[in-house]
């Protein structure tokens, strides 16, 4: 299957797939031709492309334009305001300030690339990959260590965060939490 690939600037860029590639692929193949973040995916007519459902569910065919929004740099900071994560044009994270609030990531910089969302609790942060796998980092005790559960944080669609904790919305409307409980 080929579909056409648009930014609104109008650059387009060619893709040969399989019917069968999930959005959320062909999201981060948008994202490496491009070389930018992407926010999201739009068809032809003007429907959202999300999810992890396959490009023939999603009612692509073979030569199909999609519209590709770019993503903007964002700083997430962490309640006490000690901490930062910037989500970089390039969908990696960059971290700075105190380093027990989550300021140091850097046992997990591998991990930070293809982001799309960063959330903070007080001293720690939780990063949505567009893969939908969830990397944390900070203080433990506030989120900062998914190991225990990171075999459930798959297909994530969204992750909130209260003061000392993540929850976790997976694809098929089960909820992971990590934190204090």
């Amino acid at each position: 299957m080929r579909l056409d690939l648009y930014l609104p600037s109008g650059r387009q860029v060619p893709v040969t797939t399989s019917e069968e590639t999930l959005l959320y692929e062909l999201k981060e193949i948008a994202q490496q031709r491009f070389g930018i973040a992407i926010q999201s995916l739009v068809s032809a007519d003007g429907h959202l492309l999300e999810g992890a459902r396959t490009l023939r569910d999603a009612a692509l065919q073979d030569g199909d334009a999609v519209t590709v929004v770019a993503q903007a740099a964002r700083i997430v900071s962490n309640r006490g305001s000690s901490a930062f994560a910037l989500i970089r044009d390039d969908a990696t994270v960059l971290t700075w300030g105190e380093p027990s609030r989550g300021g140091d990531s850097s046992s997990v910089e591998d991990q930070l690339v293809n982001v799309q969302q960063v959330r903070s609790s007080w001293c720690s942060f939780a990063a949505i990959r567009m893969d939908g796998s969830v990397v944390t980092w900070g203080d433990p005790k506030f989120g900062g260590d998914s190991s225990m559960v990171q075999d459930q944080l798959v297909r994530v669609q969204q992750i909130e965060a209260s003061r000392r904790a993540f929850a976790a919305l997976l694809a098929d409307g089960s909820v992971v939490t990590l934190g204090d409980p």
